[in-house]
């Protein structure tokens, strides 16, 4: 009963969405665009559509009037009121702070998607040290102020992140209606996002940090290279943040699924899960911490710096499971993403990581976290 109660609400929600959308594709003049009731463009709880940096540096907040251009067409930018969130929220002061150490900007830094083309084509016509062949899928930027900003560069197999790379850059700025982009290069320096450069404890393996800074390295290598650092983990926990592997698992529900109400449905939470996809993600400054709901649920509200490699993961096992008689003392690195794989590995479930059939027919799929192989034995 549950069930088909869950079904029907999916259906009269699909045919909500579909409704506005027919709504949305008869307006084509300024006059229609007036006439339509908020309801009927908007929804009463419909997110709208996945938000670049581009469209956060000037989002519209207030209707000025109704514009056209030459063509009669509607002219959005000459018509909205728009704000720059970027620095609104890079900006806020406290003036009250009851404890010295909080400091008076909450926001330390803020990131964002940007659009691949247009954040290529701004590198190619700075130059700089950044493989433009190397197929970079996804682009982003890390903003503190307009003087402290880092792109980041993701290469992809699929949803699986493969490398990163990080590029300082100073004052970025974006043609809203092109969606063309223009920056000022910058070097490595104290006070960029991530204060990576600055930090004692990132190993570089005795490379120049700049140079290995600037180079594209796996989510592993970064993790290894700046976990001690006080906000190294902000790199590879991004692709977190920003991950669409769960895109995978729906379309590979839907290749399988048979009926074609199911297909429709699976559609259509998949659209929902885009929805609620990370637009603007704010980091705290140290000791501010912002509540919300992430792949991190640990008590610093964020699980970028320092104490979230604080842990203690406490297995117990007889000689079946080829569990180390602990305590063992673990310093490579390792993160949530891990702790799925090591119990499969030592429930029997899985050898050396690999998922039996009858998991795969479960549903199961390749764990993206590594076992932590140090907590066995040979």
């Amino acid at each position: 009963m549950a069930e088909l109660y869950r079904v029907e609400r999916l259906r009269l929600e699909y045919a909500a969405q579909r409704d506005r959308l027919l709504a949305r594709v008869r307006i084509t003049t300024p006059e229609a665009f007036a006439a339509a009731s908020d309801v009927s463009l908007f929804g009463l709880r419909e997110l709208g559509r996945h938000l670049s940096a581009v469209d956060l540096m000037a989002y519209p907040v207030g209707l000025r009037d109704l514009v056209v251009d030459a063509s009669g067409a509607f002219d959005e930018q000459a018509s909205f009121a728009t704000v720059n969130y970027l620095e609104r929220f890079s900006g806020i002061r406290v003036r009250n702070s009851t404890r010295a150490e909080l400091g008076a900007a909450p926001v330390s830094w803020l990131a964002a998607e940007l659009p691949v083309p247009a954040t290529l084509a701004a590198i190619a016509r700075h130059g700089g040290d950044v493989d433009l062949a190397a197929a970079w899928t996804r682009a982003f930027l890390v903003y503190a102020d307009s003087d402290r900003q880092l792109l980041m560069l993701y290469r992809m197999k699929g949803e699986t992140v493969l490398a990163v790379t990080l590029i300082p850059i100073a004052n970025l700025a974006v043609d809203s209606a092109t969606g063309a982009c223009a920056f000022e290069q910058a070097s490595w320096r104290p006070g960029l996002p991530f204060a990576l450069f600055e930090d004692p404890y990132l190993d570089t393996s005795g490379l120049e940090r700049a140079a290995w800074l600037s180079a594209p390295h796996s989510i592993t290598e970064w993790r290894d290279a700046a976990h001690r650092t006080a906000e190294g983990l902000a790199v590879a926990g991004l692709t977190e943040v920003y991950s669409t592997a769960y895109r995978q698992t729906f379309d590979e529900l839907i290749a399988r699924a048979t009926d074609p109400d199911a297909r429709l449905l699976l559609r259509f939470e998949r659209r929902r899960r885009d929805g609620v996809a990370t637009d603007l993600f704010l980091h705290a400054s140290p000791m501010w911490n912002f509540d919300l709901k992430d792949f991190n649920a640990g008590g610093n509200h964020g699980g970028f710096a320092r104490e979230s490699m604080h842990t203690v993961f406490w297995m117990r096992g007889g000689p079946a499971t080829r569990l180390k008689v602990g305590p063992a003392v673990i310093d490579r690195p390792y993160d949530g993403l891990d702790v799925a794989p090591t119990l499969f590995e030592v429930a029997g479930q899985t050898t050396g990581g690999t998922l039996t059939d009858d998991l795969r027919r479960g549903g199961y799929r390749d764990f993206p976290g590594r076992i932590v192989t140090e907590a066995f034995r040979p």
